[in-house]
């Protein structure tokens, strides 16, 4: 037997506020004198955040509540700053048939940005290159 819900599928524009206030928060709380047990989490919680946000992007151009451009110029900023504190090089955004692809020059991994601004990244958290 299945289980019904009373509760209103939330909206994407809400869930994309919600993500971002538990993100801000979990940042937040990252910088202060934590257990080893709560760092984890907020670790974890930091991580997820983002990625739902990622996925949100999609969702979100879709239904029209995004800004595509700013979107995809968000994301490649993000990318980049990403990349750089994993000490990747990559290289100039280069246009593909489904939006953007960069290389790292040290090892040669790839990061995309679709024409949505979702993100897609093949990129280690460490550059493997720098060993």
């Amino acid at each position: 037997m299945a289980m019904r819900s009373d509760r209103e599928t939330p909206r994407p524009q809400d869930l994309k506020t919600v993500y971002q206030q538990l993100g801000s928060g979990a940042e937040t709380l990252l910088g202060v004198h934590l257990f080893w047990t709560e760092r984890k989490l907020l670790e974890l919680v930091s991580y997820l955040y983002r990625r739902q946000l990622q996925q949100l992007r999609g969702v979100l151009a879709e239904a029209g509540f995004l800004d595509t451009d700013a979107a995809v110029r968000e994301a490649l900023l993000e990318a980049k700053a990403e990349a750089a504190l994993g000490g990747h090089e990559l290289s100039a955004w280069e246009p593909v048939d489904t939006g953007y692809q960069a290389r790292c020059s040290k090892c040669s991994m790839t990061s995309w940005i679709f024409h949505d601004g979702v993100r897609y990244s093949l990129l280690d958290d460490e550059c493997p290159g720098d060993a």
